[in-house]
């Protein structure tokens, strides 16, 4: 936790495996947590996306970490050379938060999202995933900047109302495949000259080229 506070002795609910991996199981219930910080080999895992609420952001996943099963109401930031799971959360934000990649790679799975920001060669790969602007007052989608390359598979960005793009790269390479993007309040997809997103056997608003991509 905060300050290197051992959150899973303090909830009595902590557990090692004989490799030093730590265990954090977090019973249903709302938990206003402050700047969580989850070190390597610790796994916090909830009770589920609905049960389990953390209040607060999460300024600090590392490599090894595992965030699991809960509902974050705020930010999830995953720094430089950092590459820690999420797995079946809702990052609802707080403000319009999201996940933030800074040079970093995380891994997400079965998660639903405000929005995906990736900067300075980030390269997060999510799967069975929806970035949703429907968790908060608007959604952003997937924003790629300088050098970022996001991998998408089996995932639906929707309901983003903001009238940027939906997926906007900027000297970036996101890979979208079996992906829909649909029904947001601006363009589906929108790249600079330097980027170049490879997108296949997706369901794109107003088509996007690529093999087996359709608009209908």
């Amino acid at each position: 936790g905060k300050d290197g506070a051992d959150m899973g002795a303090a909830l009595g609910t902590c557990q090692g495996d004989g490799s030093g991996t730590r265990l954090v199981h977090l019973a249903a219930g709302t938990y206003p947590i402050e700047d969580l910080s989850l070190v390597h080999k610790v796994s916090l895992v909830g009770a589920g996306q609905e049960a389990t609420v953390i209040y607060g952001p999460v300024p600090l996943l590392r490599t090894g970490a595992v965030l699991a099963s809960v509902k974050v109401k705020g930010s999830i930031e995953v720094s430089s050379g950092e590459a820690p799971e999420i797995r079946d959360c809702t990052i609802s934000g707080a403000g319009g938060g999201g996940v933030y990649c800074n040079g970093s790679s995380p891994t997400l799975s079965n998660c639903t999202i405000l929005g995906v920001h990736c900067i300075d060669f980030s390269s997060p790969t999510l799967t069975n995933c929806t970035i949703s602007g429907e968790l908060g007052y608007f959604g952003w989608g997937l924003r790629c900047y300088y050098s970022s390359s996001p991998t998408l598979t089996n995932c639906t960005i929707s309901g983003n109302k903001d009238q940027l793009e939906a997926v906007y790269c900027r000297a970036s390479s996101p890979t979208l495949t079996n992906c829909i993007v649909w029904g947001n309040a601006g363009r589906a997809i929108s790249k600079d000259d330097s980027s170049n997103p490879v997108v296949s056997y997706s369901l794109i608003e107003g088509f996007w080229p690529g093999e087996g991509n359709i608009d209908q």
